[in-house]
């Protein structure tokens, strides 16, 4: 008599944090409104302004330590607000400002549009960076000499430094410009907090004055009973 096959062990589900990463950075997308939202934004118009007139700056060597001693202080301010936002208020205030409306044709809720513009200084600041890291690493690798190499090589090499070097300075000035955003949506939040915290103190007073309402108005009879 043949033993019956055991049976496998469940298998635990796994999780892709690659996939994860890219759904959460979908979604952050969708929330900040995409490429509609990011060509109307009066910041990157501004950030274009201002590197027209900084032109000088990082047509030049070294621009990228500008941004190496101020991005990093900037990500860990926008951090640091990005826990205190999501800390913020009560329960009750967050459950508030969170979840879609019906009423709304799936419009993001306060809280993770507030959420996706924090999200999107971050993302900005780390591109901006990133850029500032590579651009500096690039400057520095010697062009190897190649005795067959046309000058149209060497003119088409030094537009494309000027192209990156241009792209990167142009994310450090968004990234500056962008944390007015994310400092007014801070503010914007600690406003409705302090509005759902006055609407509860008048609830509250209104309640205790409606209770008081009928024992300050009743005198009491010879008989013990109240009079209308």
């Amino acid at each position: 008599m043949t033993k019956p096959p055991a049976s496998a062990p469940p298998q635990q589900p796994t999780t892709d944090d690659s996939s994860e990463i890219q759904a959460a950075l979908k979604q952050y997308w969708v929330v900040y409104g995409g490429w509609k939202a990011l060509l109307k934004s009066r910041y990157l118009y501004f950030a274009c302004f201002i590197l027209g007139l900084t032109f000088g700056t990082w047509r030049s060597e070294l621009w990228w330590d500008q941004v190496f001693s101020i991005i990093p202080n900037l990500l860990g301010f926008s951090l640091a607000a990005l826990a205190i936002f999501l800390g913020a208020g009560s329960e009750k205030f967050r459950e508030t400002i969170s979840g879609e409306e019906p009423e709304d044709g799936g419009a993001p809720s306060p809280f993770m549009a507030a959420t996706a513009t924090f999200t999107h200084f971050v993302i900005v600041q780390l591109l901006a960076l990133t850029l500032a890291i590579v651009c500096a690493a690039l400057y520095r690798i010697p062009l190897p000499f190649i005795p067959f190499a046309s000058p149209y090589l060497v003119e088409a090499n030094q537009l494309a430094r000027v192209i990156l070097w241009g792209f990167g300075y142009g994310c450090f000035i968004y990234s500056i410009c962008v944390a007015f955003a994310a400092a007014t949506s801070l503010f914007r939040v600690a406003g409705w907090f302090d509005l759902s915290r006055t609407r509860e103190r008048r609830d509250a007073a209104a309640s205790r004055a409606k209770g008081s309402a009928p024992a300050a108005s009743g005198t009491s009879a010879p008989n013990g009973k109240p009079t209308p």
